[in-house]
């Protein structure tokens, strides 16, 4: 996977657009370089190739020390430097390989906590003896395992999922697999992403941090997951509950309003009077006054 580097930060390019800007709506956010908004809009193609434009009018993007005519997009190569505002980045086709010392980290964003993988063996799962716990009803009390391979095998990570159902960038994990820069795991509710680099303001969770009280009894709850259902028709079933209250909240509605307006109209019928029937009353009215008293 292509990867942006810009210091000692590294961003996965794809699945989907990056934006790098200074406003809090960009994927990327840098602040202090004088990047505009959204500065830069980057598109990984399915045929291999990258593609960067400006995501502002006034937004000016160097590649290798030449400003780029227009708002593109235009292609990047391995090795391209490029220059947003003041920001100096890296396009790089893969992320540098990390030597065996250095740490590599999981993040939960939705939580806001950051895992450190520095051991031979981590074990992601409800269990309180879990390297990283989550305490999830949804997640095995045993996972998944991420293993750091050998100096020798490239120093990695990989992941294995331990007989329940964990996804790899939305694909069911079935074997042993190497994770990349900015791959994201999905542990029942909780997506991990996996980086080299830790975000800027986010310190590992502290191990009794990550055990609240009642941990222990709650691990040994029965673990709600089906095993044999395919993921992500647990993932359609939470997205179609989550429409299915508006849908019938608009359907009340309507019928409401529909039953208002054929009301209305049946008991405009039952009070009008009837043109003829009017005309005649208006006649005898006429007459009755017309006629003298004897």
């Amino acid at each position: 996977m292509p990867v942006l580097q810009f210091g000692d930060q590294t961003r996965p390019v794809g699945p989907g657009v990056l934006t790098v800007g200074s406003a809090p709506e960009a994927a990327w956010r840098v602040l202090g370089h004088e990047l505009a908004l959204i500065h830069a809009v980057i598109v990984p193609e399915s045929g291999g190739r990258t593609l960067i434009s400006a995501g502002a009018p006034d937004a000016v993007i160097h590649v290798n020390g030449v400003a780029l005519e227009g708002p593109g997009p235009h292609a990047l190569h391995a090795g391209d430097r490029i220059r947003l505002g003041v920001a100096n980045l890296v396009f790089l086709e893969h992320a540098r390989p990390r030597g065996t010392g250095e740490p590599a980290f999981l993040y939960d964003r939705h939580r806001d906590r950051l895992y450190r993988l520095d051991a031979a063996a981590t074990t992601i799962g409800r269990d309180v003896s879990c390297g990283i716990f989550i305490q999830d009803p949804e997640v095995s009390r045993g996972h998944a395992e991420v293993t750091r391979l050998p100096e020798g095998e490239g120093g990695g990570y990989v992941v294995t999922s331990r007989a329940a159902v964990t996804l790899l960038n939305g694909e069911r994990l079935s074997a042993p697999t190497p994770l990349k820069e900015g791959d994201e795991l999905a542990v029942g509710r909780t997506r991990l992403r996996f980086s080299w680099d830790a975000p800027r303001g986010v310190s590992p969770v502290a191990e009794a941090a990550a055990r609240p009280a009642g941990a222990e009894r709650a691990a040994r709850f029965q673990t709600t997951y089906v095993s044999t259902l395919d993921a992500r028709e647990l993932q359609l079933r939470r997205t179609s509950r989550r429409w299915l209250a508006p849908d019938r909240v608009v359907f009340a509605a309507v019928a409401l309003g529909v039953a208002l307006v054929f009301g209305f109209a049946r008991s405009a019928r039952v009070t009008t009077p009837a043109p003829g029937a009017a005309a005649a009353s208006d006649s005898g009215a006429i007459a009755s006054r017309s006629t003298p008293r004897r």
